[in-house]
């Protein structure tokens, strides 16, 4: 999602590059991210809080979704886009 030079890097670096050229940005351009849907059958995702997940469980679903929700979060503050808002997840 963040990979350097991909997905909201890429889209700021294209901001960046019309604003040099002298193009006027009106404003902000809107993120969405999709949020990934926990495969049922999966058993061996990883741990969470020291307890490994099974998403056959719905509790575990919900925990790696919300985890993952965090993480974007957590890197899309760190990131501080000044052309980029991010507007939710769907």
């Amino acid at each position: 999602t963040f990979a350097e030079g991909k997905g909201p890097d890429a889209l700021e670096k294209v901001m960046e590059d019309l604003i040099a050229k002298g193009i006027y940005i009106p404003y902000k351009r809107r993120v969405i991210f999709a949020i990934p849907k926990p495969v049922v059958t999966q058993k061996d995702w990883g741990e969470l809080d020291g307890r490994a997940l099974d998403f056959g469980r719905t509790e575990d679903r919900i925990a790696a979704v919300y985890w993952y929700m965090d993480q974007v979060l957590s890197i899309w503050k760190e990131k501080d886009y000044k052309y980029l808002d991010l507007e939710g997840f769907y």
